[in-house]
């Protein structure tokens, strides 16, 4: 998650990698490419869902998000799970296209279980893939990319999982970034710093 630093109010904002990574692809069958191309072109590419945290001084780390997200709509939709239908965020999410569901079960804390809302993601949507983002990640035009990509070869279409690794970059209260061109420009070297090689900080799958 974002930390943050007491004295400056200066967070982490956490920046896609610049290519993700397949991680495996378990079924190699061999598939007819032309037609199952037309079929998975009649889907979303995406359905990305997170959570939000209650903490105001993220508030504006999460602005940046929603619009970051929603710049992808139509290809891939956005989904908020939350437990408050009417804070500010949701509202805003709503209204730039996001969807808002209900976490389905959340633990003794109120941190939603993951598998649950994959499932719910499941039923919302019919797309080729679906992905959990930690809520302060903005992606750049990667993202589009790559999965438009694998999508188009054959051989990834069954059981396939993309993860991505993030940029961490050091941004104050006021900090407006959220164009994925805007967002390439900061995921570098010398302006942003890569975090842990072996971590993974989004996971996008097909259905089951």
């Amino acid at each position: 998650m974002i930390s943050v630093n007491p004295y400056d109010l200066y967070y982490n904002i956490f920046l896609s990698y610049l290519t993700f990574q397949i991680a495996k692809s378990w079924n190699h069958q061999s598939v007819n490419q032309t037609v199952t191309e037309i079929d998975q072109h009649q889907k979303l590419l995406a359905v990305i869902f997170t959570t939000f945290s209650s903490n105001p001084q993220k508030a504006n780390i999460f602005n940046n998000t929603i619009k970051n997200w929603s710049s992808f709509l139509p290809d891939i939709q956005p989904v908020l799970f939350t437990t408050d239908q009417n804070n500010t965020l949701n509202i805003m999410a709503e209204s730039n296209g996001w969807l808002l569901v209900p976490c389905p079960w959340v633990n003794d804390y109120g941190t939603p279980y993951l598998k649950d809302m994959y499932n719910e993601a499941y039923k919302l949507q019919n797309a080729t893939y679906y992905a959990f983002a930690n809520g302060d990640i903005l992606f750049d035009l990667g993202l589009m990319n790559t999965l438009t990509s694998i999508r188009n070869n054959a051989i990834y279409l069954n059981k396939t999982i993309v993860t991505g690794r993030r940029w961490n970059h050091a941004v104050n209260a006021t900090f407006a970034v959220w164009k994925p061109q805007e967002v390439s420009q900061l995921a570098k070297p010398g302006i942003s710093s890569l975090f842990r090689t072996d971590a993974k900080d989004y996971f996008f799958v097909t259905k089951y």
